[in-house]
């Protein structure tokens, strides 16, 4: 809320708890350090179309303005 961004379906409808808990699980993913904590991450995100990162792409969300 304080940086006027929300996480939704691709669809834009609301994303349930299930799929958050997914997405959060999965950032363990993305904080895998090489030299850099979250360089996977910020990798995944720039090679994706869509700009997701490994959990948004393994339960179909996206970030967006709020």
């Amino acid at each position: 809320m304080a940086v006027k961004i929300k996480v939704v379906q691709e669809d834009g409808t609301k994303i349930d708890y299930a799929g958050a808990a997914v997405r959060n699980i999965l950032r363990v993913i993305d904080a895998i350090q090489f030299f850099i904590p979250y360089l996977l991450g910020a990798i995944l995100i720039w090679t994706s179309g869509r700009k997701q990162r490994v959990g948004d792409r393994a339960v179909s969300t996206a970030v967006v303005k709020a």
